[in-house]
């Protein structure tokens, strides 16, 4: 992921977003836009490179709805993959944090759910590592079915928000 964000800053550079996008084909965009979503997404490593993907094909012409809905969906499946994860790594934790994480579990489970809900969706709609919040929700004891409609909703809104706005950035250049 590092490496996609380098070369597309290289590219951007040296020939341009329009020059980027018609390279690689504006229906190509959604599916390279979509596979950065799904394999990196909003994580901590990886969030850069898709939040450039985003501003860069967008600025290059390519649709920013689809471009949203593409990287919302990819970030979507990204963090339910993420969420599993960190599901059964709970699930297989060392005896010694256990009590630890019952602690933790006990201290968000006072919290309504509607609160840790709303904070979810604002905390996701930001461009900040989901992958914190994921762990977080995982070990507040709420249930996929329950935080799945709010990080799918949250993950198009992020995706559309940048796109909509990075290439306002770029037409202000």
């Amino acid at each position: 992921m590092i490496a996609i964000f380098a070369v597309t800053n290289v590219f951007l550079l040296l020939i341009g977003p329009e020059q980027l996008v018609s390279s690689i084909g504006v229906e190509n965009t959604y599916l390279v836009v979509f596979v950065i979503a799904a394999v990196g997404g909003m994580s901590s490593f990886t969030g850069a490179a898709y939040v450039n993907a985003i501003i860069a094909f967008t600025a290059g012409g390519a649709n920013p709805w689809l471009i949203g809905l593409c990287g919302g969906l990819g970030a979507f499946i990204s963090d339910s993959v993420f969420y599993i994860i960190a599901e059964y790594s709970r699930q297989i934790v060392p005896v010694e944090w256990r009590p630890l994480f019952r602690k933790i579990t006990k201290k968000m489970q006072v919290l309504p759910t509607r609160s840790v809900l709303a904070f979810t969706y604002i905390y996701h709609m930001l461009p900040l590592p989901s992958d914190i919040m994921m762990l977080a929700l995982v070990l507040g004891g709420y249930g996929y079915r329950t935080v799945a409609p709010v990080i799918f909703l949250a993950a198009l809104t992020c995706s559309t928000l940048i796109a909509h706005f990075g290439s306002l950035w770029f037409w202000f250049w």
